[in-house]
């Protein structure tokens, strides 16, 4: 196996964007968890029916605690792994030509991972939350579907893109 020198590559735009997006969601969300949780029924739902808002499992409110903590903790991950491309898997030969353009794309790719699945927890910590005060949201089933739609989309986006620059 060759090793190829990783080079240090600049943030740009988009990830500085996604980046600051993402905090600030983070932030948010963690705000609504404060406003929100003493106000909560002693039980909340804490697994609902596919997109439908109906209850499935009921338990102790704590349990909703949950959700922003394993947030704050999956984005933090994803922001720390944009900064080791050592642990990148490409679907493509790796080259000194490629290298740069290829840990660019990536990194841009988990940074805008990182929005969508903040938004995601948020949505759920939403929908739990506004079924526990028996008020359904209805339509935030669309909400959560257009987003995994959109994920796998960006994923799949950069995924020709990256096979085309190599």
């Amino acid at each position: 196996m060759i090793e190829i020198e990783i080079p240090v590559v600049r943030t740009t735009r988009l990830e500085k964007g996604m980046t600051t997006i993402a905090a600030f969601l983070l932030i948010g969300f963690w705000v609504m968890f404060i406003i929100i949780y003493p106000k909560l029924p002693t039980e909340v739902p804490i697994h609902s029916a596919s997109f439908t808002s109906e209850a499935y499992t009921y338990g102790n409110k704590g349990l909703i605690f949950l959700l922003p903590v394993l947030t704050t903790g999956l984005s933090l991950m994803l922001f720390a792994l944009r900064f080791v491309p050592s642990l990148f898997n490409f679907p493509i030969k790796v080259t000194e030509e490629n290298i740069t353009i290829l840990i660019q794309l990536t990194r841009n790719m988990v940074a805008q991972t990182n929005v969508i699945m903040v938004l995601l927890f948020l949505c759920v910590f939403i929908d739990f939350s506004f079924v526990a005060f028996d008020q359904p949201i209805d339509g935030l089933g669309f909400l959560l579907i257009g987003l995994l739609v959109y994920l796998v989309a960006l994923v799949f986006y950069y995924f020709v893109i990256i096979i085309k620059k190599g």
